[in-house]
């Protein structure tokens, strides 16, 4: 909503058994800091940049449609199977070489695959977060996420780099929280997956 919503295009949430294990790091305060600001945008999200750039810049009520279809293309489509679902946008299209990006979320028994394609030509630098509470620890090719009575492998394409963040459950009140960070310099097309399996 213009002014109000958060550049997550692509993001998700993942909740097993009541317990979240990937989400949002939410937002402490409103204002125009870059403290303040830095929750609404993609890197606080479990998705994707390009370049350091969201998959669309800030909505303002006063942008006309036209100005916004400009910017951030044709709305973004949805398709699902049995056990997947898909995104696609064109949101990074405002960026020179870089066309739709498509994540695709496919399910079984035991985890979960994220694949992400970007549509365009040369190299961009495309990061991949996903963000957790839970305790986490380095694993032999990616990360351990763990809470009391479960565990889940993450392993990537690319190194997946820890780093501290916080989450905001409410306003003024943070928490320790994770970034699993996985960064690569990528010649466009380009594909690459994520998979969270039970540990």
């Amino acid at each position: 909503y213009p002014g109000h919503g958060h550049r997550d295009l692509g993001g998700f949430e993942l909740h097993c058994e009541g317990t979240p294990v990937f989400r949002d790091l939410g937002r402490g305060r409103y204002g125009e800091t870059a403290d303040a600001l830095r929750p609404v945008a993609a890197a606080a999200h479990n998705t994707l940049t390009i370049d350091g750039f969201d998959p669309y810049p800030a909505n303002k009520p006063y942008y006309d449609e036209g100005f916004r279809r400009l910017v951030g293309g044709p709305p973004p489509t949805i398709e699902r199977g049995p056990n997947w679902v898909a995104l696609a946008h064109h949101g990074f299209a405002r960026l020179g070489g870089v066309g739709a990006h498509r994540r695709t979320w496919q399910f079984s028994n035991s985890g979960f695959t994220i694949v992400d394609r970007v549509e365009g030509s040369g190299r961009h630098r495309v990061t991949r977060r996903l963000h957790t509470a839970l305790a986490v620890e380095p694993g032999p090719d990616g990360a351990i996420i763990r809470c009391d009575t479960k565990a889940w492998r993450v392993a990537a394409d690319a190194p997946v780099q820890l780093k501290p963040a916080t989450h905001w459950p409410a306003y003024g009140r943070g928490e320790s929280a994770c970034t699993l960070e996985i960064s690569a310099e990528a010649e466009l097309p380009w594909e690459a997956m994520i998979s969270v399996e039970a540990a």
